[in-house]
């Protein structure tokens, strides 16, 4: 019996990788100054990136940048995101879950795209959930480390401000304090979590797809086309 798994597999970790890491600092840069509309295109953009490089990375050797030009480009077969989807999908380069995840990210690009309505984030709150389902309780994990960051960034600007007032320590904590109780305050902050849920779960859709990338390449490296899997003595 072939066994598909070799040992030295590497485990999942989501920022191990430099493009993820630098994905998630893109977003951070980009996304709190924008409107959900806004937001939303370019969270797509990043994943169909990390989308597009899986695909490539699975392309024979031999294929010139001017065949891979011809199959991205417009009006080229995989220059849409949902193609790209589709392929990734059918041909098993990535699971069921991801691929429900990808294209519920899909629709609401699409309908971000060609709106004339307001579009506001908070307003997605489910739709935007079942992109992070990734797994059991998954997008309750999303929503918790977002909060967490999002309430540590307000803390961190709100010490910045008074640390060098001329007050006790406990005057400084409990103007923090009145700050971060504040109702307009903390509207702006239930606000604001979509789009620290969408920096998160969106930098996770990314490793996802990079982890499954390199665990291809790895496995492929030196085969010409799947069948030779069969033929490599490292894999039986």
């Amino acid at each position: 019996m072939v066994n598909y798994k070799k040992n030295n597999t590497k485990k999942f970790k989501p920022f191990e990788y430099p493009e993820v890491k630098q994905t998630f600092y893109d977003l951070f840069d980009t996304l709190f100054s924008e409107s959900g509309r806004g937001a939303i295109l370019i969270a797509t953009a990043h994943v169909e990136e990390h989308l597009t490089s899986l695909i490539v990375s699975v392309l024979p050797k031999t294929l010139s940048n001017k065949h891979k030009d011809k199959l991205f480009k417009y009006p080229g077969q995989l220059s849409s995101f949902s193609s790209k989807i589709e392929l990734a999908y059918i041909f098993r380069l990535v699971n069921k879950n991801l691929y429900d995840s990808l294209n519920t990210l899909r629709k609401i690009r699409n309908d971000a795209a060609h709106t004339c309505l307001n579009f506001q984030l908070q307003k997605l709150n489910k739709e935007l959930k079942s992109i992070y389902e990734l797994g059991p309780y998954f997008a309750n994990f999303i929503y918790e480390i977002s909060t967490n960051a999002l309430l540590q960034h307000k803390v961190a600007a709100i010490k910045e401000v008074i640390e060098n007032l001329d007050l006790t320590e406990q005057e400084k904590k409990d103007i923090a304090v009145k700050i971060l109780t504040d109702e307009n305050n903390i509207k702006t902050m239930e606000e604001q979590v979509p789009f620290w849920e969408l920096l998160f779960g969106v930098t996770f859709l990314c490793s996802l797809i990079t982890h499954s990338k390199y665990a291809i390449c790895e496995l492929t490296q030196d085969v010409l086309t799947l069948s030779d899997l069969l033929k490599n003595d490292k894999l039986l």
